[in-house]
């Protein structure tokens, strides 16, 4: 099977899934026949040949459009080829009816054999329909050539412009929140130890880490005798790497051929060996790299550093200083920051944002999730709109489903696809899959483990299991910085993770180009309509928006439903599916599932849903491995069918009852949470004991102790337990309302065990079996504690995870103490008791995170006279501090002085953590202290005061939310009284209600409300009041017992009472179980209808520029209109201000944008010390236009250049570009900026078409206080604007002619003057001026042509009737269209 580890993937489709199956059916004693079983060993053999060039071309990250449509085609016929099979597999598995004896017997057989025999026939005929398309695929391989193309694919991927770039040149002053990680990271380098050391940046692509270490060189570097900066690539070249880190720390490093590594390496070693040097390597991608450059730089113990940046957790630690911390995590931008940053670059300060625009532009800050590319690329992205709402929340609508592309989105793109491409081709496959989650969507590691396994995209390796191999993919994309981790557990694994909204954008984009998965959204659609569907993710938003009736459907393999509608195609229409994913669909009928028995194929099903159950016909799901049905809290029976699926590996319940025939589910490896009652029965529990494979089981234990086959029951529980045990058995939880001491003395240790949990009811004392459990890492157990229960479980060896939980109180001991020799691996300890902890110096020395409870009134007499010392100051590890202080009969000053006692300890230890210190019961500090003990066991024991309910209000706003929200959390201080599952959903409560309250409370100081929001609004205020209800239902019951008689009625009456408590607690429970469903439903349209109210408030290759036809170069006298403009513009850049200032004319091509920026430059460019005029295009060559500038601006050499690049600037004036300077974009830019640091320049940009050329560019023109200027001409606005800084920057909109103006320039092209020009064509010259519109190329080219024609007015006539239509050819016409249609 595809989950045994054959792969499908993005690059190859079900390629491998395909040829596995291909050769099992050649293995296998199928009666095929003999040109069958020939067609199926050439489609092996043929698939084969392709499937190695797919996964060569798996690796190209550009593909020429003829190899990539080869590709797309021979994946889908993989898909296709695979479908055949499974059919045909189908067809041969299905058990017939066995037939009847006598004459109906053969004749039955008879028909059988002949439906057989039709059967494969066509099955037959469909494979050599496939095979003649293999054939023709393979041709048309060979036509083409694609082998070739495959090779060169690589090499064909040039880039024009290095990304990087910009960073390297940010002025100080455009920087945000870059000081407080810069000074930490000198801090790390700047510690005085003489032995060198090596610093580490890592963080996700679009961070800053290039921008952080060079400010952290610019600022830091002046302390070293040398210093260099180099960036390194995916694929570097080393020996370049090697000489211009050589050229940078000695400026008289003879050139050195590039091919002589070792000699340069020599070279290098020896000029560094006695220098205190500091060296960055920036956007290191492998360990090989590192260890390659770090063998050249020679460790000295003069105090040398050298910073390293990388996207790659594992490069980053390989290259830091071993036994030193010095790995430095670059996080994304607060929030404050973020803002400044994005407002900044639109408007200069957020005091210019237009008020309409505040509320979506924080909300679009926010979903950039503080990464500088996004918030800089949205930024530009926004600069291109009007300052409309409804514009800026398409474009925030598009954030995480497919950004509107333009330069500053494609640049960004393009740094992120460094990250992507860099990827094996299995996890590129992986991370792709992702996108079938809603953008936000927090995504739990196991669950997606199980779907990427059931996908087929895992393969075992190195004895691992899938699930072992699939938590390595996941931690690999987490070391690449490619998704986020969002929790984390104890043992410092990532729990769950989410996608960053621009990498969601990113491979939303590739999976979509690769037909991986299709997406559908009530907001957007992206559908690779060409091909067929084979992902589908539906999300919908909008009941009305569905358009899955017009999508085949037959081919989809994987179906994700986020949200349910009726509109939905039923399963029938999904023949093909593999995995079944219903998330989130309350309102999903039990009807939808009626044909889930004909998905024969399918390997995965999960469904979320309340009010579902599951029909008979799950057990003809003979493929099925993973059921997961754990949200689906009505169902509490399973199908009797459930135990024909022979290759179930995950059963993942809510509580369900253990079926009859668990046995013969013997693929099982997983299996929670299984009830035992009186219902279940003894066979069920023998059975139990036969899953050998069972690793990881949870038991619901209902078997209470007046059965009358309790004894029974329990000793088969044991025995199935003790063979588990010695099995395979490594996670087990049991939870139980009754008491499990049968388990004390009688169970086998399990050996492999890692994780127990024992819940619900406390044990009297740890049980004797669990001190050989040597691997158990986490525990979760409830039992009575003493001194002698700490010393047990401190000396498990491996024990990480504790949470200690008993509500048994030993009157004789008040105190515990956590000795210095135990729990030696203890990383989080959670301690629910009444008894105060006390740790001795080098107790616990690994605990990162401790949560207690502190009984205040008992600290004072174990502390004497002093302030209270719990020893917390000995935890030298503590990173996490959580206290509870219960105040109760505790005094006011009391509870204060304990409060600093656990500040003072914590401010003393090396991790200084803040602690959490959470007050309980302070309204009854002072209360008489009589029945002191009985007030402080027993929680409801008196209703809450007048003044103590005083605090807490109840409003027209926020109805009884308040009051609620309080006795939720005092409910859950008292964890004891508490079911496990009850406490889960009030703690679920409590959360969620404060988060609406807040809402509430907000929407109470608004005038208006949308009717939308008042609706939900009110549903609200009236699910508060309906909870509040249910709780005091509660507490009137724990609090109302009946005193208990003495002696054995007394008894007989407790057992009673319990069972009426236990029932009474089981009812109310159930009821807020059906209240947090409520509220869940409210918080789900509270995002699907956007209910907040601050909704609601007013690349290609580098291209050498063609030359183009020169501008007209007329004499002034010879132009018109030219004066006003130009003098405008003229008292724009010659002024007194000092700091420099950029220019942009934008207009229409044709407008004279090229004329009038020349005759400002010829009029005052020599008022400046350099000027310079260069043209770009819509493909600009960056190193021909700094060539042009030095050109332009330099003399052949001057006192600030060395020697060697006097020489090449020379050569550069003479347009030789032999040096290998001359085609370093870098050293250019480097040129540029130190010849004008200290003139005052004018440089002409003229023509320039995109933001990322004026990027390019504007790293050479370096920001001085001389009064420097930049002209820039575009066609496009905003360009223009990108141009020009909110600070200091115009941009002129040049306008069209005047009719007078235009007038002028149209007579004098023809006749001199308008007095020369004959009567009978004045009206007709009239009207074609006016056809011109102003446009000067426009009435240039059209007097051109008319200069040609007689003076019959017929003539003249006939062109005014063309324009607009088509005028006729002609040398000066082509000139005008070129320009016009670039």
């Amino acid at each position: 099977m595809e989950v045994d580890g054959i792969m499908v993937s993005a690059a190859t489709g079900a390629m491998n899934s395909l040829l596995g199956k291909l050769a099992a059916l050649l293995e296998e004693d199928y009666q095929m026949h003999r040109r069958m079983k020939r067609d199926i060993t050439f489609l092996r053999d043929e698939l084969s040949s392709m499937n190695a060039l797919l996964e060569r071309l798996a690796d190209a990250e550009a593909l020429d459009p003829q190899t990539k449509e080869w590709r797309n085609q021979v994946r889908e016929m993989s898909y296709d080829i695979e479908d055949c099979i499974d059919e045909h597999t189908r067809q041969l598995r299905i058990r017939q009816p066995q037939a009847a004896s006598g004459v109906l017997g053969f004749f039955h057989g008879y028909v059988q054999k002949v439906k057989e025999l039709v059967g494969r026939h066509e099955i037959a005929e469909q494979i050599r329909e496939l095979k003649a398309r293999i054939v023709e695929a393979g041709h048309r391989r060979k036509r083409y050539k694609l082998d070739s193309s495959a090779v060169n694919c690589k090499s064909s991927n040039a880039v024009a412009i290095d990304h990087r770039l910009p960073a390297l040149y940010a002025e100080l002053d455009a920087l945000v929140g870059i000081d407080a990680p810069r000074d930490e990271i000198i801090r790390l380098l700047d510690d005085g130890d003489q032995r060198m050391k090596v610093v580490s940046i890592v963080g996700s692509g679009g961070l800053g880490k290039t921008t952080l270490a060079n400010q952290v060189y610019q600022k830091f570097g002046k302390q070293f005798d040398c210093k260099a900066f180099v960036s390194l690539s995916q694929h570097p070249d080393m020996g370049m790497i090697f000489q211009t880190i050589l050229y940078q720390v000695n400026d008289e490093a003879v050139r050195t051929r590039s091919g002589d590594k070792e000699q340069v390496i020599n070279e290098l070693r020896a000029f560094l060996k006695n220098k205190r040097y500091f060296i960055v390597i920036d956007d290191i991608w492998s360990t090989q790299a590192w260890k390659t450059i770090r063998y050249s730089l020679l460790e000295n113990n003069y105090g040398s550093r050298i910073l390293v940046t990388t996207r790659i957790g594992t490069v980053a630690k390989s290259c830091s200083s071993r036994c030193l911390d010095l790995v430095y995590e670059l996080r994304v931008l607060s929030e404050n920051d973020s803002r400044r940053l994005f407002f900044r670059r639109i408007f200069g300060t957020e005091d210019k944002c237009p008020h309409q625009l505040k509320d979506i532009s924080i909300e679009i800050v926010r979903k950039c999730g503080g990464l500088p590319l996004a918030i800089i690329s949205v930024a530009s992205l926004l600069t291109t709109k009007p300052y409309a709402r409804a514009e800026w929340y398409k474009v925030h609508d598009s954030i995480g489903s497919g950004l509107e592309q333009n330069s500053d989105v494609e640049e960004m793109n393009m740094i992120l696809s460094l990250s992507y491409y860099d990827l094996p081709y299995h996890l590129r496959t992986c991370l792709l899959y992702l996108s079938m989650f809603p953008e936000d969507y927090v995504i739990n590691r196991d669950y997606l483990i199980r779907r990427w396994i059931s996908e087929g995209f895992i393969k075992v390796n190195g004895g691992r299991t899938l699930e072992e191999e699939g938590e390595c993919y996941f931690n690999e994309l987490i070391n690449r910085s490619m998704i986020q981790p969002v929790h984390i557990q104890y043992d410092d694994r990532v729990y769950s993770c989410r996608v960053h909204d621009m990498i969601l954008d990113l491979i939303i984009s590739k999976a979509t180009e690769e037909n991986f998965i299709t997406i559908i959204t009530g907001k957007k659609q992206m559908l690779a309509s060409k091909y067929k569907v084979h992902r589908l993710s539906f999300d919908n938003h909008d009941q009305e928006n569905v358009t899955l009736y017009s999508m085949v459907t037959t081919h989809v393999r994987s179906l994700n439903i986020f949200r349910y509608c009726e509109q939905m195609p039923p399963l029938l229409n999904f023949p093909a599916l593999r995995m079944l994913d219903l998330d989130g669909n309350n309102n999903l009928e039990s009807s939808y599932l009626e044909d889930i028995g004909n998905l024969f194929q399918l390997r995965y099903l999960r469904i979320r849903a309340s009010n579902i159950s599951l029909p008979d016909q799950i057990g003809e799901l003979q493929f099925l491995v993973i059921l997961d049905l754990l949200n689906c809290i009505g169902i509490s029976k399973l199908p009797a069918s459930i135990v024909k699926l022979q290759y179930l590996k995950w059963l993942i319940v809510p509580r369900v009852e253990l079926p009859d025939g668990i046995g013969n589910l013997q693929a099982l490896e997983y299996m929670s949470l299984m009830v035992v009652d009186q219902s279940t029965s003894i066979s069920s529990l023998q059975e139990l004991g036969t899953l050998t494979k069972l690793r990881t089981l949870g038991l619901d234990w209902r078997i209470n102790e007046f059965h009358k086959e309790k004894l029974t029951y329990t000793d088969n529980f044991v025995s199935s337990l003790g063979k588990l045990s010695r099995s395979n058995l490594q996670y087990l939880t049991l939870i139980s309302p009754w008491s499990l001491d049968f388990l004390l003395d009688s169970l086998s240790p399990p050996h492999l065990l890692q994780r127990l949990g024992i819940t619900g009811w406390h044990l009297s004392r740890i049980p004797v079996w669990m001190a050989s459990l040597a691997d158990l890492t986490y525990l979760d157990i409830e039992v009575k504690v003493r001194q002698e229960t700490l010393e047990i479980l401190g000396n498990f060896p491996a024990l990480q995870f504790l949470k200690l939980y008993s509500n048994a109180v030993d009157h004789n001991e008040r105190w515990l103490t956590v000795s210095n020799n135990g729990f030696r691996c203890l990383q989080k300890f959670k301690f629910v008791h009444w008894m105060n902890l006390i740790f001795e110096e080098g107790a616990m020395p690994k605990l990162e995170t401790l949560e207690s409870q502190i009984v205040a009134h008992e600290a004072r007499p174990e502390c004497g006279f002093g302030p209270p010392d719990f020893g917390i100051c000995h935890l030298s590890a503590l990173k996490n501090l959580i206290i509870d202080i219960f105040c109760e009969c505790a005094r006011v000053e009391e509870v204060e002085a304990l409060e600093v006692a656990i500040q003072i300890a914590a401010s003393m230890l090396p991790n200084h953590p803040t602690p959490t210190l959470n007050r309980f019961r302070e309204a009854e500090m002072v209360k008489n202290c009589q029945g002191l003990k009985t007030a402080t066991f027993d929680y409801f024991q008196r209703r809450r005061t007048a003044e103590e309910m005083g605090g807490f209000m109840v409003s027209v706003a926020t109805g009884a939310m308040n009051s609620l929200i309080d006795k939720l959390s005092t409910l859950l201080v008292q964890e004891f009284k508490l079911h496990r599952g009850v406490q889960r959903d009030i703690a679920f409560l409590n959360s969620e209600l404060s988060c609406m309250n807040a809402l509430l409370e907000k929407l109470a100081d608004m005038e208006v409300i949308d009717p939308l929001v008042k609706e939900w609004r009110s549903q609200v205020r009236e699910m508060a009041y309906d909870i509040e209800d249910c709780i005091d239902r509660y507490i009137h019951q724990v609090q109302h017992e009946p005193h208990r008689p003495g002696g054995v009625m007394g008894l007989f009456h407790g057992h009673v009472q319990r069972v009426k408590e236990l029932l009474a607690r089981r009812e109310v429970a159930h009821q807020i179980k059906v209240l947090k469903d409520d509220i869940v439903e409210a918080s789900h349209r509270r995002k699907r209808y956007k209910v907040d109210p601050e909704l609601y408030s007013g690349a290609a290759n580098v291209v050498t520029i063609d030359p183009r036809l020169p501008a007209l170069y007329v004499e002034a006298s010879d132009l018109v209109g030219i004066d006003a403009p130009r003098d405008q513009l003229i008292n724009l850049v010659d002024n007194d201000d000092q700091s420099l200032k950029v220019i942009s004319i934008v207009g229409f091509g044709g407008l004279g944008k090229t004329t009038l920026a020349n005759e400002v430059y010829k009029k005052i460019g020599g008022r400046f010390n350099c000027q310079a005029f260069v043209s770009v295009s819509q493909k600009p060559d960056a190193k021909k236009i700094l060539r042009s500038i030095i050109s332009q601006i330099m003399e052949p050499y001057h006192p600030s250049t060395n020697p060697g690049d006097r020489a090449v600037i020379s050569q550069i004036k003479k347009k030789d570009y032999s040096s290998a300077e001359a085609g370093d974009e870098e050293w250019l830019i480097n040129t540029v900026r130190g010849f004008l640091k200290d003139k005052r320049y004018l440089i002409v940009i003229d023509d320039i078409w995109s933001t990322q050329a004026w990027v390019t560019i504007k790293l050479a023109l370096v920001e001085n206080s001389c009064g420097s200027r930049i002209l820039v001409t575009t066609r496009i606005s905003t360009v223009a604007k990108s141009c020009c800084s909110p600070d200091h920057g115009t941009v002129y909109e040049l306008r069209p002619l005047s009719k007078a103006d235009s007038t002028t320039l149209f007579f004098k092209r023809i006749f001199g003057s308008e007095d020369l020009c004959p009567n009978n064509l004045k009206d007709v010259s009239t009207e074609i001026i006016k056809k011109c519109g102003g446009l000067p190329l426009a009435i240039i080219t059209m007097a051109s042509l008319l200069a040609d024609k007689s003076d019959r007015k017929e003539e003249w006539v006939r062109i005014r009737n063309s324009i607009g239509s088509e005028l006729e050819k002609k040398y000066d016409l082509d000139v005008m269209r070129s320009i016009f249609i670039p």
